[in-house]
């Protein structure tokens, strides 16, 4: 466990470590005014590594992101046993300081998407990096749930330096199915999305599919109804990713084509269906806030830190 957020045997959480707390000095307490959003932000990625500035970027980033939005950042295993050991089978490792930075550096990208209390609201109180991910000793890459108040995000340096809007992705569909599961939607919100496709067919997988399809009916569906084919497992996938490419603008303009150009009646009317229960969800989980203004703005990437009024 690296010592910049450590657990003690009893699960008490040291959140940040008192070396790196030092190393801010006084502008600790006052960070907000005397570094900025962007300033953070940018030092996470212009930083040398080896340097004290290094050091003291990571803490403020960390310090951001707990400050405003109320979430932990944690890289490693936990100390203590639980969902991630025990249940899921999920084992890693730490991330370097460099990693840790290039990954502190995407959260602050993409969480100021949301109301500052839309973690809190929902339940998500801690975002845990993990490399080297194996689930239940295979290899494994992108997200790993966040149904017990942790949003998890396999680390990969190859993923986030050739491909970060992959990594953008992981974040809202994990951030996405923590407040699925805690509005108790997860595993009994599936009929709701059947529903939406009004073909008296069976539109996914089902269960037994997600991570292996071996031994599980296949969809009677059109590939069409579906933005990829992670979406045709089951239902929560197909949520997730709805909601994963409504939050990111390029992959939110190509939606609206896709529906608004579709040749087939029958795929606009379902996509149409998915993106307005979507939208509704997060309306609801957001206290009214991401409205259809919100949307307009966010598909024009006029989202960004302080829309929320948290200057």
């Amino acid at each position: 466990m690296n010592d910049f957020s450590q657990e003690n045997s009893q699960g008490g959480v040291k959140r940040i470590s008192r070396r790196d707390f030092l190393k801010l000095g006084a502008v600790g307490a006052v960070y907000l005014i005397a570094r900025p959003y962007m300033r953070i932000l940018d030092g996470l990625y212009q930083s040398n590594s080896n340097s004290d500035e290094f050091e003291q970027n990571i803490g403020e980033a960390v310090g951001f992101i707990k400050n405003n939005y109320s979430v932990d950042i944690f890289t490693g295993m936990p100390n203590v046993s639980g969902f991630f050991n025990l249940i899921s089978g999920i084992k890693g490792t730490d991330l370097s300081r460099f990693e840790l930075s290039r990954g502190l550096g995407l959260v602050m990208e993409e969480i100021v998407k949301y109301p500052p209390r839309y973690f809190t609201d929902n339940g998500v109180h801690n975002i845990r990096f993990l490399n080297n991910v194996k689930v239940r000793g295979i290899d494994y890459y992108g997200g790993f749930g966040a149904n017990q108040g942790t949003l998890g995000i396999a680390y990969s340096a190859a993923n986030n330096e050739a491909d970060r809007e992959y990594e953008r992705d992981v974040f809202h569909h994990e951030l996405y199915h923590g407040t699925d599961w805690h509005d108790g939607l997860y595993l009994f919100d599936d009929n709701r999305w059947r529903d939406l496709h009004n073909c008296g067919c069976r539109p996914y997988w089902e269960r037994g599919g997600r991570d292996s399809l071996e031994g599980a009916e296949p969809p009677q569906s059109s590939p069409n109804w579906f933005l990829d084919p992670y979406g045709q497992t089951e239902a929560p996938e197909d949520r997730a990713v709805f909601a994963s490419h409504v939050m990111i603008p390029r992959l939110h303009r190509n939606l609206l084509t896709l529906i608004n150009t579709s040749s087939n009646q029958t795929t606009r009317n379902i996509l149409q269906r998915k993106y307005d229960a979507i939208k509704k969800d997060f309306a609801k989980w957001s206290g009214g806030k991401m409205n259809d203004q919100y949307w307009k703005d966010l598909v024009d990437d006029r989202v960004s830190w302080g829309y929320f009024g948290n200057t």
